[in-house]
């Protein structure tokens, strides 16, 4: 095993002009779980290393230790003359090397105790193949950086990568490193993968905190309606379930088998298992009818407590109404004075197909976000 040569640093903060991605490896009783920020359950270091312009091998390291396969380390080599770096470890399971006109950063599937699997992306975005595993393990585009990469921070605790930071030259046009995008899909961390680009994800209406490079978060979504909606006839309605106050889970009931779930009501958002769904209130639809939610809206209960979590403090949801084309509506969870009224609007000439937000434990639903499509 190897582990880095290049200038190793001690949890550097400093990442101004960075963009970072980080897991959450997370203390169980620590107090910043509650915060959903990062706290490290192993004494962590961030190598630094500089990345040369131009043509570069990238080797990607990685561990199987039975159960989770993990990124261990990343070699960086100037394919002009041999010149490299590494920061990580490497194990006997050798290196997938790969090779880019320049760097333009990573796609990164990542989970809550470090990056399991890794995607190298070179100009007009291509990319590698998937190096690692992404089955059941959320991804993320931040890293996909519109300039050549010019340093890359990587952060290991006893074996693993844990989180990865790029860093671009600054110039005129651009003050710090950007994404190739800057809109919630391609800076969010998604799960089960990032949203394809025919689905509308009326950010702007979104009742969360954007994802902020401090933050383990990871945005779940589902799309009830089907390829192409092809699944809004079939459906009968939506179970919603409130828990100790705040929404906890949403649960699609379709008239029959559909194609992409297998089964008949098993398009959930949240914590919908059997049990957890239990005392949850049906609001019907006849989809067959020609019947389609149009609107959403919710109430935020917002704690200002500053000591509070902070997600906390923006608010979160206890309060939900939604409405059909039919002119039907139902209303769920506890309407209070002070609570921050929100509407999850959708772009004009689009239909409601699915749902994205982020589950905290203790809190439910803390935030939530609709897909929609021009169908």
């Amino acid at each position: 095993m190897a582990s880095s040569t290049s200038d190793t640093l001690l949890d550097t903060g400093g990442l101004e002009g960075w963009i970072s991605l980080p897991s959450s490896v997370f203390s169980p009783n620590s107090v910043a779980t509650l915060e959903l920020s990062s706290a490290p359950m192993h004494s962590t270091t961030t190598t630094e290393m500089q990345v040369p312009p131009g043509p570069v091998i990238i080797g990607i390291a990685m561990v199987n230790t039975g159960i989770w396969d993990y990124i261990t380390g990343i070699r960086i080599i100037r394919k002009a003359d041999g010149q490299e770096q590494f920061a990580g470890f490497a194990f006997d399971s050798g290196e997938v090397l790969y090779s880019v006109a320049a760097l333009h950063g990573f796609n990164v599937a990542l989970g809550p105790h470090g990056v399991r699997a890794l995607q190298i992306v070179g100009p007009q975005r291509d990319a590698c193949s998937w190096i690692g595993r992404t089955e059941g393990v959320p991804i993320s585009e931040l890293l996909g950086v519109k300039k050549s990469v010019n340093r890359l921070r990587v952060t290991c605790d006893g074996y693993k990568i844990t989180a990865l930071s790029v860093y671009c030259d600054k110039t005129e046009s651009t003050t710090s490193c950007e994404p190739e995008d800057t809109n919630l899909r391609h800076t969010a961390v998604w799960y089960p993968k990032v949203p394809s680009e025919d689905l509308v994800l009326n950010d702007g209406s979104f009742t969360g905190l954007r994802p902020v490079s401090t933050t383990y978060q990871p945005i779940s979504w589902i799309k009830f309606g089907g390829q192409r909606g092809k699944n809004l006839p079939h459906v009968k309605g939506v179970m919603i379930k409130f828990d100790n106050a705040s929404l906890s889970g949403l649960q699609f009931v379709y008239d029959c088998d559909v194609p992409e779930t297998g089964n008949a009501a098993s398009e959930s958002f949240g914590r919908c298992g059997p049990s957890k769904m239990e005392g949850a209130l049906l609001f019907s639809i006849d989809g067959a009818a020609g019947e389609r939610i149009t609107s959403i809206s919710v109430g935020l209960a917002v704690y200002e407590n500053p000591d509070y979590p902070e997600h906390l403090r923006h608010g979160i949801i206890q309060y939900l109404t939604m409405s059909t084309n039919f002119d039907r509506t139902t209303s769920l969870g506890k309407k209070k004075d002070g609570f921050r009224m929100k509407n999850v609007d959708v772009a004009s000439g689009t239909t409601i197909t699915g749902f994205y937000g982020h589950f905290a434990w203790g809190d439910g639903l803390i935030n939530l976000g609709v897909i929609s499509e021009y169908l």
